[in-house]
C-alpha cells in the first residue's frame, strides 16, 4: 500500500470551504446595546454580518459600490450555510461575501494602476 504524498494531501484544491457562519454563532442576534452610535452599525434582517454603511461610506466607499456588492451577494445562486442569510454562500466564489468584497478591492486596485495621476489614484 502506497502513502499519499503530504504534499498532495495538504495543498489539495478544495472547493466547499467552511462558511464563516458555521464557525461563529452569534448570540442573541437582536438585540441592541442600550445606547448606539449611528457608527456602530446594526444587524440588518437576513445578513449574518453586521451591516455598516455609513461607517464604509465614512471611509471612503462610494454608496454604490457598497449596494453593487451586496446585490452581487443576495442574488447569488450558489449553496448557502443558511438559506435565510445572504452572505453565508458556501465557498470561495461568487456570491461569498470574501469573494466579492475581494472582487472589488481588486476592481479598485486595477483602477488606481492604470490613473496617471497619483493623486487621483488614490480615490480607488
Amino acid at each position: 500500500m502506497t502513502q499519499a504524498n503530504l504534499s498532495e494531501t495538504l495543498f489539495k484544491p478544495r472547493f466547499k470551504h467552511t462558511e464563516t457562519s458555521t464557525l461563529v454563532r452569534r448570540f442573541n442576534r437582536g438585540s441592541q446595546p442600550p445606547m448606539q452610535s449611528a457608527l456602530d452599525g446594526k444587524n440588518v434582517p437576513h445578513w449574518y454580518r453586521m451591516i455598516n454603511r455609513l461607517m464604509w461610506i465614512w471611509r471612503g466607499v462610494d454608496p454604490r459600490e457598497i449596494l453593487d456588492v451586496q446585490a452581487r451577494i443576495v442574488m447569488s445562486d450558489a449553496e448557502r450555510t443558511d438559506d435565510d442569510l445572504y452572505d453565508t454562500v458556501i465557498g470561495y466564489r461568487g456570491g461569498n461575501w470574501i469573494y466579492e468584497w475581494a472582487k472589488q478591492a481588486m476592481d479598485w486596485q486595477q483602477k488606481a494602476c492604470q490613473e496617471q495621476d497619483a493623486m487621483r489614484s488614490g480615490r480607488y
